[in-house]
């Protein structure tokens, strides 16, 4: 296998290119790809992303997932039509994900959820420690829901940024008292 192609990813996590022989004269290669499986972290935590396609691309170090797009990790797990992972599958660097809409829900350390966030387009940053969501995008948490063209979310300081020319909303809930 020459190292510029792109790896297929099965159950066990690293994956490797299936070719299967056509019928006719001239065989031609065909390729299976599956939906990924879980993928070991340190200490029994795991990411598990499943999708109908997977396809790693060493060049970039990246993993493309199209159709039924989900990735459940300890602190955050995400939703989409297509997605791609840059860096580590085990520990992605930066989640791009796209859908009608693409959703990602990030966690505390106790497991109580967050925040919840979805948009045409989601991006998250783990170094960067950041979820940027565009085209109606929106961020629910315990006490308000944001609504914007482009909505900002800072994770560890809890930073909302919104923009957008066609409409910015703020819905506030009322909190336990």
């Amino acid at each position: 296998m020459h190292s510029n192609q792109p790896k297929c990813h099965t159950a066990r996590g690293v994956l490797k290119r299936v070719g299967l022989c056509c019928l006719g004269l001239f065989a031609q290669a065909c390729y299976l790809e599956v939906a990924a499986a879980p993928l070991e972290l340190a200490k029994g935590d795991a990411v598990v992303v499943s999708a109908e396609h997977a396809v790693e691309d060493d060049s970039e170090r990246a993993m493309h997932l199209r159709g039924n797009v989900q990735v459940h990790a300890p602190t955050w797990e995400m939703f989409a039509a297509q997605a791609i992972l840059y860096g580590n599958p085990a520990a992605p660097d930066v989640v791009v994900a796209d859908g009608v809409p693409a959703r990602i829900r990030l966690f505390r350390d106790n497991g109580e959820l967050r925040v919840e966030a979805e948009g045409r387009h989601v991006e998250y940053s783990r170094a960067d420690d950041m979820v940027q969501m565009t085209g109606e995008a929106a961020l629910t948490d315990d006490r308000r829901t944001i609504r914007g063209d482009r909505v900002r979310y800072a994770i560890q300081s809890g930073r909302i940024s919104v923009e957008g020319e066609k409409r910015v909303r703020a819905q506030t809930r009322a909190g336990p008292k």
